[in-house]
């Protein structure tokens, strides 16, 4: 993609995962992509993304929240969820933008490109949302 990424277990060394995230979110991000495989199985059919990659969607969400407070009428939602679709996803979830995969269909390259694709269009509309808050602010 474009954008600058930050992948934080290649960022910061020596820190934990906590500081390096408060540190890049405070000082480097517009906005957070975040990767919610199904890594843990909670009983024969619940798949669940690790606890931790919740805590780190939520610190996101209430940083950006206090961010753009002021600007309810753009709605701006600058956390974004890569989601397989064999996890389950908590209620408090809802009305977040989600991107859906199958881990069975990423082996293809069209599969691939449409969620790129998807991943893009959302943070192109979600720049030019925070580039407009900057400007009228």
């Amino acid at each position: 993609m474009r954008f600058k990424t930050i992948v934080l277990k290649d960022e910061l060394k020596g820190k934990t995962i906590i500081e390096k995230l408060q540190e890049k979110i405070w000082e480097d991000t517009d906005c957070a992509v975040a990767i919610m495989s199904a890594d843990d199985k909670l009983n024969r059919t619940i798949l669940n993304v690790r606890p931790n990659v919740l805590f780190e969607i939520s610190y996101c969400l209430g940083y950006f929240d206090q961010l753009y407070v002021e600007d309810y009428e753009n709605e701006i939602r600058p956390v974004v969820i890569v989601k397989e679709d064999k996890t389950y996803t908590p209620s408090d979830l809802n009305g977040i933008e989600v991107i859906e995969y199958s881990k069975a269909n990423l082996v293809t390259k069209a599969y691939l490109t449409k969620i790129y694709l998807a991943i893009e269009e959302r943070l192109e509309l979600l720049f030019t949302q925070i580039k407009d808050y900057y400007k009228n602010n």
